[in-house]
């Protein structure tokens, strides 16, 4: 940490404070780790409330029929952040993140909450599945995904514009990939590129057995047997014996293929190889895929479109064999790798070891997350997640992962609330790690976040003194912003009254003269009023009150003199009048420097002369204070001559009164 390095404290969240004193110093720096970034803090607001209300359902007795809704939910937030992935502002490590997160997520809801689904639903969904989240397996296959290749064929498009797109070399590639997984709107898109739609426009004659063939396909793509959930087994296994005959049918129009051979022989082999693999050729499935994952989904949807999702696992082991290499092309598994095959193992131990992939791969978002769907299907896989770790007093992985998490919510002063909701829900150290959140983020944050905090310990039944020193470490912050009215609130507020008439006396010490300025900002005004209210408790208060109304009369006076404003200052000089009483006598040390001060008030001639005079003198004779000599003498002369000259215009006034 080097020499200059004084001391160490901890921060709010994940935060380490240094500070500094040395020569070569530069004050108090900090060290913050796991910040959310803004798309992060955007999912992390969007899903705080469905954990909360699957939660509090949960407490209920109802975390079954919530975890469904809880899943979509989540599910929902991060496929709509799925088009953010493409934006060049985003960092890789962030895109990556995003991909990962939504690819997994929507995984684990199918292998682990939906297990139960019928017969066929799987190789829908996972075809689906690949297909949405094909950015995310863009990123780790390392150029081996059929999405890439198929960007591929685009961009040698534009660069060769001139040249048909049957002739690009990814475009027979891109077509028969996307038919292998089933994308037969992809499919039926990217025929549609092809050269002979031109030649067919100009009535070319060579080009009719292109365009039947094409055409015959397409038919063909438009129908493909797909299993929804009103279709029975037994019709959809007829429907898709009809459908495969009428592919036989069309491979096996000798007449047609020798026509389209004539022309474009080509297009003839692409086509040919591209009606083998609607077929379910294994060997042009196993050619056409790029990655293991992908031909794992070819032989789903063309050999197991019934496989229960218990038995998908032998259909990867499969395919991971003939492909002898993971997303990457290498030997060792890749994130996505191990996240997949872990999901999909057969028996309990999927939840293990997915949890374990989880945490090495995601990130602390998806951990605090994820574990109600990795613990649905009964107290077996729940079993597994409630084990204690060592060490830990009694927490659990999902505890541990919920704190961390809460951890990097705390380390911004925006998502703070958050993380205080998510630490309600930790058993062993929620509550402790709650009241460091609350005594620590008002000290260093703004009225809202305290005000947030003061939620929290009202809300999670928090030691009654918490929101007691909240309130202080508030006060505190807002004195060093220079924010003085605002510290005077949240010392009333945490009872703090020593400090409160510290702030007072100094708030409003000195001779009136050097106040004016101050007491024509409405801080300043707000500062007394805060302070003393309409009944000052204290004797602080008192004084402090008194010298304002003395300040606020002086400058009534003085307007009155520039806009006729006699009937302000003549009120002004009653309420302040009022208040010196009250101030003498609640503090009488104060009294003869604040009655000095207030000698053009005592002497201000006027038709109601104020009967305060003997109370004020009998507050100047309890002053201890040593004036027996020197200037205090002479302000005590000059305070009782005042005085006597106030009692006297009071006598000559009620007599006036009298005799009248």
């Amino acid at each position: 940490l080097g020499p200059d390095c004084s001391h160490l404290s901890w921060g709010v969240g994940n935060e380490l404070r240094l500070g500094s004193t040395g020569l070569g110093g530069g004050g108090a720096q900090s060290v913050k780790w796991g910040v959310l970034d803004a798309q992060q803090r955007r999912v992390a607001h969007r899903t705080a409330s469905s954990f909360e209300v699957y939660q509090e359902n949960r407490r209920n007795g109802e975390a079954e029929a919530a975890l469904s809704e809880y899943a979509t939910e989540v599910g929902g937030v991060l496929a709509s952040g799925g088009d953010l992935l493409e934006l060049k502002q985003l960092e890789e490590a962030t895109r990556r993140s995003m991909g990962l997160n939504r690819a997994v997520w929507e995984l684990i809801q199918l292998f682990f909450l939906e297990r139960d689904a019928a017969k066929g639903a799987v190789t829908e969904e996972l075809v689906s599945w690949y297909h949405r989240n094909r950015l995310a397996v863009d990123r780790e296959a390392d150029g081996r995904s059929t999405n890439l290749r198929t960007s591929q064929l685009y961009r040698e498009m534009q660069d060769s514009p001139n040249v048909s797109a049957e002739h690009c070399p990814s475009f027979w590639l891109s077509v028969h990939a996307s038919a292998a997984l089933g994308w037969t709107e992809t499919v039926w898109d990217l025929l549609q590129l092809h050269g002979a739609w031109k030649g067919w426009s100009a009535r070319e004659e060579r080009v009719q057995a292109q365009i039947n063939l094409i055409e015959s396909t397409g038919v063909l793509l438009q129908h493909f047997p797909r299993i929804t959930g009103d279709t029975t087994q037994h019709v959809f296994m007829q429907m898709r014996d009809r459908w495969l005959e009428q592919v036989q049918k069309l491979i096996g129009n000798e007449e047609l293929w020798a026509r389209c051979r004539a022309h474009d022989d080509r297009t003839a082999a692409g086509m040919q190889q591209l009606l083998g693999i609607l077929r379910g050729n294994k060997e042009m499935l196993e050619d056409a895929t790029q990655n293991w994952i992908e031909y794992s989904i070819a032989l789903l949807r063309h050999w197991h479109p019934l496989l229960d999702i218990g038995e998908v696992h032998h259909v990867t082991s499969h395919a991971l064999e003939r492909k002898q290499c993971y997303l990457a092309g290498g030997a060792e598994p890749g994130a996505l790798d191990e996240l997949v095959l872990a999901a999909l193992r057969p028996d309990i131990s999927a939840v293990g070891e997915t949890q374990s992939a989880s945490s090495r791969h995601l990130d602390a978002w998806f951990m605090a997350h994820v574990f109600p769907l990795l613990g649905a299907g009964g107290s077996e896989p729940e079993s597994v997640l409630a084990r204690q770790l060592p060490h830990r007093d009694g927490m659990n992985n999902a505890e541990m992962y919920m704190l961390e998490y809460a951890s990097s919510l705390a380390t911004n002063a925006s998502t703070q609330r958050l993380a205080a909701s998510y630490l309600a829900h930790c058993p062993v150290a929620g509550a402790q790690a709650l009241e460091a959140l609350a005594l620590h983020a008002p000290a260093h944050a703004g009225e809202v976040e305290a005000r947030a905090m003061l939620a929290v310990c009202n809300r999670f039944n928090l030691a009654p003194d918490t929101a007691a020193r909240v309130c202080k470490a508030t006060a505190t912050s807002s004195l060093r912003r220079g924010l003085p009215a605002s510290a005077a609130e949240w010392m009333k507020r945490s009872g703090d009254d020593p400090r409160l008439q510290t702030l007072a006396e100094r708030s409003v010490a000195g001779p009136a003269q050097t106040l004016r300025s101050r007491c024509e900002e409405p801080s300043l005004a707000w500062l007394v009023r805060t302070i003393s209210g309409e009944s000052p408790s204290s004797a602080a208060e008192a004084a402090a009150k008194a010298r304002f109304e003395l300040v606020q009369h002086t400058l009534a006076t003085e307007a009155a003199g520039t806009r006729g404003a006699f009937d302000e200052a003549q009120a002004r000089g009653a309420a302040a009048m009022e208040a010196l009483e009250r101030g003498a006598a609640a503090q009488p040390s104060s009294a003869r420097p604040l009655m000095h001060d207030s000698l053009h008030l005592l002497e201000l001639r006027g038709p109601n002369p104020s009967g305060a005079a003997p109370a004020l003198l009998r507050a100047l004779e309890r002053d201890n204070s040593d004036a027996d000599a020197g200037p205090d003498a002479a302000q005590a002369d000059a305070v009782r001559l005042a005085l006597v000259r106030l009692y006297a215009r009071k006598c000559v006034a009620d007599a006036t009164a009298e005799a009248n």
